[in-house]
């Protein structure tokens, strides 16, 4: 399980940059599959891509247009890429996900080629009861600003950093705070992604200013 924090020039909201030589990291993208590939079939229990410049600045390729350039031939375009917070590799090393603060979502690529795979909002609605099993706080912790709906579990989740558990199955985000909470000050959630079918299973409550997540070698605990 590898964590990495996007190191980036930011020019606005949402706008993603690094200013790399054209081509450059094109070109160096096979080579990232090639010792990706490598190091998995060495049998490494963590085989994700070694944080080099190389693999920090292919990363960086991901943009969104506001305000932003495209950097190179091979950057990627998108407009959900919102204030980016933290990029989260799976043992392969083959699948990265972007958690974009500001736009409520996790997105999905592969690595090193960039396919976009699915974006993964964390907007929820009545629609969604399902997911929060009943629960709308934990250990006490009081809602001091009512959701606009009414129900709290009505939100859209600002998505910071993330944890893989299960053998890469599953991942854990927490929110930063949920929308209509504007000074963060009542509990927000972490949510359960199903990384197979790229799909949040369950969102549960936490208290608040929920952001460093890890789990134990086991499975067994989360720390939020």
């Amino acid at each position: 399980m590898r964590i990495l924090y996007l190191l980036c020039t930011v020019v606005s909201v949402g706008c993603l940059f690094m200013l790399f030589p054209a081509g450059g990291i094109c070109a160096q993208s096979d080579a990232l599959a090639s010792v990706t590939r490598s190091s998995a079939q060495a049998g490494y229990a963590d085989a994700a891509p070694a944080l080099t410049g190389e693999t920090l600045q292919r990363v960086a390729q991901i943009y969104a247009p506001r305000g932003g350039i495209r950097v190179s031939p091979c950057a990627v375009r998108n407009d959900d890429m919102r204030s980016p917070k933290s990029v989260t590799f799976n043992a392969e090393g083959t699948r990265i996900y972007v958690n974009a603060l500001e736009g409520f979502s996790t997105l999905v690529y592969s690595f090193p080629k960039l396919e976009f795979i699915a974006k993964i909002s964390h907007t929820f609605t009545e629609a969604d009861h399902d997911l929060f099993g009943g629960e709308q706080s934990i250990f006490d912790y009081v809602y001091h600003k009512k959701a606009p709906s009414g129900n709290p579990n009505i939100f859209s989740g600002k998505p910071v950093e993330a944890a893989l558990s299960h053998e890469g199955k599953y991942l854990w985000v927490p929110y930063y705070r949920r929308d209509f909470d504007k000074d963060a000050s009542c509990p927000s959630a972490v949510a359960i992604i199903d990384v197979a079918s790229n799909s949040i299973v369950r969102v549960m409550p936490t208290g608040t200013l929920p952001k460093v997540v890890a789990v134990s070698p086991d499975d067994n605990l989360v720390a939020i």
